[in-house]
């Protein structure tokens, strides 16, 4: 699978993460926790819908393949055949290469009991993510690190 087109397909994932994250319960919680809205924006937060489909649909709309969504670790192929997003209802933190391109995901689950699952689950390994490999912030912090 060609990196470059991993990396617009994760960008334009990041991008629609981002457009939801005024909606669902992320902006209460990490204003519970201390993170204003400028923070959220600086580390590109954003929110996962919960419906099974709507970023698949939304990448299919944006002209990516399906093959495409499911290499870049978005979706998995489900029992029934079609592909299901990987990442549902979840705050999405997106874990960047050094040259700022989205190489993945981190997802935290809601607060609470109501939620099944792992509270943090990362996309799977791809040709661009290795859970271990990027650490989580390097790229946003590169300005002061460098300073």
């Amino acid at each position: 699978m060609d990196r470059g087109r991993l990396a617009a397909v994760n960008g334009a994932a990041a991008r629609f993460f981002g457009r939801w994250l005024p909606h669902g319960w992320v902006p209460g919680y990490l204003a519970g926790r201390g993170f204003d809205v400028g923070w959220m924006w600086l580390w590109r937060l954003g929110y996962a819908p919960p419906d099974r489909t709507a970023l698949v649909a939304h990448l299919r709309g944006l002209g990516f393949a399906i093959d495409e969504i499911e290499a870049a670790g978005l979706a998995t192929r489900s029992a029934e055949g079609g592909s299901a997003c990987m990442f549902r209802d979840r705050l999405m933190f997106p874990v960047r290469a050094p040259d700022g391109s989205v190489a993945g995901f981190i997802g935290r689950a809601p607060p609470g009991p109501r939620h099944r699952g792992p509270v943090y689950l990362n996309s799977p390994a791809t040709p661009l993510y290795h859970k271990g490999s990027l650490l989580f912030g390097l790229h946003e912090a590169a300005p002061w690190l460098a300073a």
